[in-house]
C-alpha cells in the first residue's frame, strides 16, 4: 500500500512520520538541531536539517512504499536561493533581535508598525517573528549576499525546492504574520513592491495540497525513492494542526495548539481585525483553503520549559509534580505569587512583560535566577512553583482566547503537549465555565494535517472528501469549582498591566 512521508520541522524538534492511507502512524523519527545563537545574528542549521531528512528517507525507503512527501514547518523563516540552487545567504532564525535602529529605519521606509498592523493584520512582534521584517533585516546586514538571491522561498517550500527543483509559494505561510499578504484580495500585498522583492517571489501562490511535482533524479538516487514520488506545496505548522478540526467540525470552535508556541485559532470570514482585536495582539493567518483565521499566540511551551528548567536547576527536581487541587486552590486563594511571561519579548498578549517571579511584592527576573544571581525562597518548593507557572500559562491562554473572540458555548480543543498537563487544563476550564474544554487524542495533530495534505495529492481528491477517513477523540475536562481563579486572574492582570503602563 502507498505510504505518506511527513517532514515536520518544528522550532524545537524535527520529525519524520510515515502514515498509511488510513492515517495510521507506521513510523516516527525525531532529531533536534537548535539554531546557532552564539552571535548577534541567530542562524538555522539548515544543512543539518536537510542531511538528516534525506538520510531518514534513504532508510525509510527500504521499509515503506513512500509515494508522496508532505512538508510542514514552523513560521517566520525564509530561504534565499542563489544560482545553481545554492544558498545565497545564511538562513536567519526569527529569534534574532534586530535592535532599535533597525526598527526605526524599517518604520521610516515602510510605515508605522501600528498602521501596518491595521492594513495587513500583522502585529508588531518582537525579534524577527514577522517574515517581511526578516527579509528587510537580511538585506541590511548581508547586502552583497542579498544581491545574489534569485528566489525567496518560505521554509516549507524550500524543502519542496530541495526535493523537486521547483519554486512556489502557498497561502498558509505567506498569510501568517509576514506583511506580505492581502487577505481581502488574496494576493501579494503592497509591501512586496515597497520592499522591491516582487521579482524574487514566486508568481503563483497555491494551496498546500497542490502538487509541486515529483522528486528530482538526484533526490531519487540519494534516497532510493521512486522517481515518480509526489511532493506537495507544503503547509505552515499551525494550519496543519488546524486542518483536521476544519474537516471534522461543522460549528464554530477554537483550537489551542500547544508546543513551543501556543496558538489559538478561530476560523472567520473577516478579512480585517477590529480595534479591540488588535488591542489584544490578534492577527490573521490563512487556512489550507485560503480562508482567514483569527489567531493569537504566545511562547507557552518555551515559557513552560524555560521556567521548569530553572526550577530543576535550583531544586534538583526531575519529574513534573502531580496535579494537586488542594495546593492549587490555596495558591489561587492567596493570589500573591505570579510567574509573568517574557521569554520572547514583544509577543503574546503581554508584549511588554519581562519574564520574572513576583512573590509578595518582590520581583526576581528569570535571567537572574538562571544566572544564579538570586535564589528566592519560592524556588525551594518545586511543586508549589510549578502550579504558579501553570496558572500563569492558563491565564495567558484565556487572554489569547478573548483575543480571537471565543464565546460561551464554543468548544475549546486543546492539542499538543499541554493537553497532558492536567493542572493547566483544569484551570483553563475554570476560566471558561460556559464552554467545553476538550483534550484531544491527537499526539501529532500537525503531522496528521500534513498527512491529509499528502493523501489529497496521492488520491487526486478534494481535502474535504477525507473528512470521514480519520477520527478525533476528545475527552472533556472536568469543571471543578475554582471560584478563586477569577480573583487570581484579576490580580495577575492588574499587576502585569501596571508594569506595562509604566513602560515607554
Amino acid at each position: 500500500m502507498a505510504n505518506i512521508a511527513v517532514l515536520d520541522i518544528g522550532k524545537t524538534n524535527k520529525k519524520v512520520f510515515i502514515y498509511d492511507q488510513e492515517f495510521r502512524l507506521l513510523d516516527q523519527s525525531f532529531a533536534s538541531f537548535p539554531a546557532d545563537e552564539t552571535g548577534p545574528v541567530h542562524l538555522e542549521r539548515i544543512e543539518e536539517h536537510c542531511d538528516w531528512f534525506l538520510g531518514r528517507l534513504r532508510k525509510l525507503s527500504q521499509l515503506f512504499d513512500i509515494q508522496v512527501i508532505s512538508v510542514t514547518t514552523h513560521g517566520a523563516t525564509w530561504v534565499g536561493v542563489g544560482e545553481g540552487a545554492s544558498l545565497a545567504l545564511p538562513v536567519i532564525a526569527y529569534s534574532t533581535e534586530p535592535g532599535d535602529d533597525f526598527r526605526r529605519v524599517f518604520s521610516e521606509k515602510y510605515g508605522d508598525a501600528s498602521e501596518l498592523y491595521r492594513q495587513l493584520s500583522t502585529p508588531n512582534f518582537g525579534a524577527l517573528v514577522c517574515l517581511g521584517r526578516g527579509i528587510a533585516f537580511a538585506r541590511d546586514h548581508f547586502p552583497e549576499k542579498f544581491r545574489d538571491i534569485r528566489s525567496i522561498l518560505c521554509f516549507p517550500q524550500y524543502f519542496g525546492f530541495l526535493l523537486t527543483g521547483r519554486t512556489v509559494a502557498e497561502c498558509t505561510y505567506v498569510g501568517c504574520h509576514t506583511y506580505l499578504w492581502n487577505f481581502a484580495t488574496r494576493k501579494w500585498s503592497f509591501m512586496v513592491d515597497l520592499m522591491g522583492i516582487r521579482d524574487l517571489l514566486p508568481t503563483r501562490v497555491g494551496r498546500p495540497a497542490d502538487v509541486l511535482g515529483t522528486i528530482s533524479g538526484e533526490i531519487a538516487s540519494v534516497t532510493g525513492l521512486a522517481r515518480q514520488t509526489l511532493v506537495t506545496y507544503g503547509i505552515h505548522d499551525s494550519n496543519a494542526s488546524l486542518l483536521p478540526f476544519l474537516l471534522r467540525e461543522n460549528s464554530p470552535f477554537v483550537l489551542v495548539s500547544t508546543g513551543t508556541w501556543c496558538v489559538a485559532m478561530v476560523p472567520t470570514k473577516d478579512t480585517f481585525l477590529t480595534d479591540e482585536e488588535r488591542g489584544r495582539n490578534a492577527f490573521l493567518n490563512c487556512d489550507a483553503f485560503g480562508n482567514p483565521v483569527k489567531t493569537t499566540l504566545f511562547m507557552g511551551g518555551a515559557e513552560h520549559d524555560t521556567w521548569w528548567g530553572a526550577i530543576q536547576q535550583a531544586t534538583g527536581a526531575t519529574d513534573y509534580p502531580p496535579c494537586d487541587m488542594q495546593l492549587t486552590a490555596s495558591i489561587l486563594e492567596e493570589a500573591d505569587t505570579f510567574i509573568f511571561p517574557g521569554v520572547m519579548p514583544g509577543s503574546g498578549p503581554f508584549p511588554k512583560s519581562v519574564s520574572r517571579l513576583w512573590a509578595k511584592g518582590k520581583e526576581v527576573t528569570l535571567q537572574n535566577i538562571l544566572n544564579r544571581r538570586e535564589f528566592p525562597s519560592e524556588l525551594a518548593n518545586p511543586a508549589r512553583l510549578y502550579v504558579v507557572l501553570n496558572i500563569g500559562l492558563a491565564i495567558q491562554t484565556s487572554e489569547q482566547l478573548r483575543g480571537v473572540g471565543v464565546t460561551d458555548g464554543m468548544p475549546i480543543f486543546v492539542e499538543g503537549g499541554f493537553r497532558l498537563n492536567e493542572t493547566y487544563c483544569l484551570l483553563l476550564a475554570s476560566l471558561f465555565p460556559g464552554s467545553r474544554v476538550m483534550r484531544t487524542n491527537l499526539t501529532e495533530a500537525t503531522a496528521l494535517g500534513a498527512a491529509l495534505i499528502g493523501a489529497s495529492a496521492l488520491k487526486h481528491c478534494d481535502l474535504r472528501s477525507l473528512r470521514d477517513s480519520f477520527q478525533i477523540d476528545s475527552v472533556p475536562v472536568e469543571h471543578r469549582p475554582l471560584p478563586q481563579a477569577l480573583r487570581y486572574r484579576d490580580a495577575y492582570l492588574g499587576q502585569i498591566m501596571k508594569e506595562a503602563n509604566h513602560k515607554p
